[in-house]
């Protein structure tokens, strides 16, 4: 009889800490949702570890898509990102680059308007190429 109680105040627990962490998580994508700024959303939750930086704002760079991440000959993969500056301009960046403040535009700021051009050998994922071309016509 007390094994059973054990196992059902075990599986309550489990339960509340599942429906918590729902209702963290769900909070937690409303206010990101709302607030845009890498930056302050990173300085009003400390410890929240970012894996799509999607939607995120980084000084003039908006970050549209998610790439698929590059592997390199050692075996690392490092996330890439569709990015769009706010001259018009769009980038590939990768996400290291975004969170440690080494790009902040797609260098309009420092020499002549160059433009975007896909990797003609890299295939990109339809959806995403479908976003390049309607975005880099609405500038």
């Amino acid at each position: 009889m007390k094994d059973k109680w054990k196992i059902e105040q075990h599986r309550q627990r489990k339960l509340a800490a599942a429906r918590l962490k729902k209702e963290r998580l769900e909070r937690d994508y409303a206010e990101r949702e709302a607030d845009h700024d890498y930056w302050h959303y990173k300085q009003r939750h400390p410890g929240i570890v970012i894996h799509n930086l999607t939607g995120f704002v980084f000084s003039r760079l908006t970050v549209i898509a998610k790439l698929d991440p590059y592997t390199s000959p050692s075996g690392n993969k490092d996330n890439r990102y569709l990015c769009r500056c706010s001259c018009g301009d769009m980038i590939k960046v990768y996400g290291f680059e975004l969170t440690g403040k080494r790009v902040t535009s797609c260098g309009c700021d420092i020499q002549p308007k160059q433009h975007f051009k896909c990797d003609e050998d890299r295939d990109m994922p339809d959806d995403v190429e479908w976003l390049y071309r309607v975005l880099s016509k609405t500038k």
